[in-house]
């Protein structure tokens, strides 16, 4: 399959019918799953990434030496497994929390690379905490920081969930 980034976010970004790219029909909605027979991608993916079945609770952390594909895999773990959402104070939108779900390894890896990015001068710093009846952690980062993460993020040029990333422009 021969998709450029941006032949895929326009697919992603549209709710019509696309013949992509061997004639099979693919409609959008809000659910997405991508298929992959090939052998070397799936290796890859395996081998560079850690990419699992059942990633939320089995992923270890990649070993990436490039920050910008490290950043891209952090969003992809934030649009898979995670949110970005808006917090109010009296009415007025003045903090985003980004967080994330998945493996202590993970989200402790994710924790590291926030706090080289933007450090947390809190004296009460935030740990992935495991989840209610579940194998699974999560981890947060809220206020200003989590304002100056969203917008690390954001300018890495890879594909991100509308829904989810959109929705701070009009307040920061």
């Amino acid at each position: 399959m021969r998709c450029s980034h941006h032949q895929i976010a326009e697919m992603h970004n549209s709710n019509q019918k696309h013949q992509y790219p061997f004639g099979k029909t693919y409609t959008n909605g809000k659910a997405f799953r991508l298929r992959i027979n090939s052998k070397q991608i799936c290796d890859d993916l395996i081998g560079r990434f850690n990419i699992t079945p059942n990633k939320s609770l089995t992923l270890e952390p990649p070993v990436l030496d490039n920050e910008q594909l490290i950043k891209a895999f952090i969003i992809g773990l934030i649009d898979g497994d995670g949110g970005v959402n808006l917090f109010k104070v009296k009415g007025k939108v003045n903090s985003i929390e980004i967080d994330l779900t998945g493996t202590i390894e993970v989200l402790n890896w994710v924790k590291n690379w926030f706090d080289i990015w933007v450090p947390n001068n809190h004296y009460k710093c935030a740990k992935p905490k495991q989840s209610m009846n579940s194998k699974a952690y999560r981890y947060h980062v809220a206020g200003k920081r989590g304002i100056e993460l969203w917008k690390i993020l954001s300018q890495v040029n890879v594909p991100k969930l509308k829904r989810k990333w959109h929705k701070p422009l009009p307040y920061f």
